[in-house]
């Protein structure tokens, strides 16, 4: 009999990945009600499904007999992927797999994970859910069947917050008891006697209640029943009957905890550099919409790390970070387009805001003491609006370079083109070097990155020395 190769092990199941992965490009459709978790769980997929490919085209040719050592590459991967979704033996984010369990990514691990029981069944106590969640111990008892959670289909239990696995069907049974018992007390006395301490029931933690009945939208609906006791029978039994059912849609979340999370995992892979967020933006084909937002979740330290090498615990980091954002202001940086150019600028302009919030009112003695009383410079707060409106500029159908028209047909030319508008005459430039005008250097450095698009690339500025194609 053949010997069956770790190339072979691969073959298949790279074919069902790929296609996945295919899949995934195309799936951005909102599955949670939060547009900003939704983005990053997709960007956390594409970066999950990058690391599984190149693993699967890196083993297509190995000639290794089929072994736990020779597949170890592949446990690892789970198990690194499970961590960074559940850590400290609790759920950070919905992209966990009873929460999101028809999700390419997640289908492909599935996979993945059913491919090496198949390959290796002499391995004793090998289950999948082993497999894609190691820290979990499904071998303890579910309260409502007595049996191991093994049993139970992956939308049919949930994570809790502390890490506890809670089976949905018994958790609502707790519910509608404890609502049961809470209306007995209010119809008889103070002195009823619970029931429930007698029974096998608990008492949900709030975040977990909220977790649960917002399982589905049938969930919701019957969680909403045994508050009013309407309709109770009716509504769960048409729960009961989806929750058997492979067609049941998980909607729970974990809520705004996702965020952090997420971007702590999406984040560390980015290469340090000017142009570091605007390669991760644009390679993750970001729509305009979401420019801004993604940008707007990156934490500031992080933001100034990736951007300018600073950190926020540096001693003078706020006259560190204006240097250096004045040599990059100086580079000239080679962009394929102007939505490239559009990304990097709306970086540099969140690095602007970061550093603007924490320094004087006014930039310079000139804008203190002459400028601002003969309106030739400009306090923090309208500074910081001028900064919104050229975001809102660069997120616009207009040219990059015709700020003049955007600024004009939207009404707002009088009272932002003195701080937007490149200086063009002499007393205008010295008026603006002064006053140290940060914002129409960054309008300046669009417009120039804008008209070499088409020339060959110069880069004079260390800052622009890393990998910027």
């Amino acid at each position: 009999m053949e010997t069956r190769c770790v190339k072979d092990f691969v073959a298949n199941l790279l074919q069902e990945v790929t296609v996945l992965s295919e899949i995934n490009k195309n799936n951005y459709a909102d599955i949670q009600d939060n547009p900003e978790i939704t983005m990053l769980l997709q960007i956390e997929a594409k970066k999950a499904f990058e690391k599984l490919l190149n693993l699967l085209n890196e083993k297509s040719v190995c000639f290794d007999p089929i072994n736990k050592n020779s597949l170890s590459c592949f446990y690892l991967y789970l198990r690194d992927r499970w961590n960074e979704m559940h850590r400290d033996d609790k759920p950070r984010t919905d992209n966990v797999y009873n929460l999101s369990p028809y999700s390419p990514i997640n289908q492909a691990c599935i996979a993945l994970a059913k491919t090496l029981i198949k390959e290796l069944p002499e391995i004793e106590n090998q289950h999948i859910y082993d497999l894609l969640m190691p820290t979990c111990n499904f071998k303890q008892l579910d309260p409502l069947t007595n049996k191991p959670y093994y049993d139970l289909q992956l939308h049919q239990f949930v994570i809790g917050h502390e890490g506890k696995l809670l089976n949905i069907e018994w958790c609502f049974q707790c519910l509608e008891t404890m609502a049961e018992e809470k209306r007995k007390r209010a119809a008889t006395s103070s002195r009823y006697t619970a029931r429930h301490n007698q029974l096998n029931v608990v008492k949900l933690s709030t975040k977990d209640e909220r977790l649960v009945s917002k399982h589905s939208v049938l969930a919701n609906k019957y969680y909403d029943a045994i508050q009013s006791n309407q309709q109770l029978d009716v509504v769960k039994r048409d729960f009961l009957d989806a929750l058997k059912q492979n067609e049941y849609v998980v909607t729970a979340s974990y809520g705004e905890q996702n965020k952090d999370f997420l971007m702590e995992t999406i984040l560390k892979d980015i290469v340090s550099s000017a142009r570091g967020l605007t390669n991760f933006i644009y390679s993750n084909k970001l729509n305009k919409d979401q420019w801004t937002s993604f940008l707007k979740l990156v934490p500031k330290n992080d933001l100034l790390r990736i951007m300018l090498g600073i950190n926020l615990n540096e001693q003078n980091w706020v006259q560190k970070s204006e240097a250096t954002l004045n040599e990059i202001l100086k580079a000239n940086y080679p962009f394929k387009n102007q939505d490239e150019i559009r990304v990097f600028i709306l970086s540099v302009l969140e690095v602007y805001e970061i550093v603007r919030k924490e320094k004087e009112e006014f930039n310079s003695i000139f804008g203190k003491n002459v400028g601002y009383y003969f309106g030739l410079a400009h306090d923090k707060e309208t500074k910081l609006k001028a900064a919104n409106v050229y975001r809102e500029f660069l997120t616009s159908k207009y040219d990059i370079t015709d700020l003049n028209g955007y600024l004009i047909q939207r009404g707002l030319f009088n009272n932002f083109s003195s701080l937007l508008i490149p200086s063009t005459g002499y007393m205008d430039a010295i008026v603006s070097s002064i006053s140290n005008n940060f914002l129409s250097h960054i309008v300046s450095l669009a417009n120039k990155l804008a008209t070499q698009l088409n020339q060959k690339p110069v880069v004079n500025s260390k800052y622009g020395a890393i990998n910027l194609t």
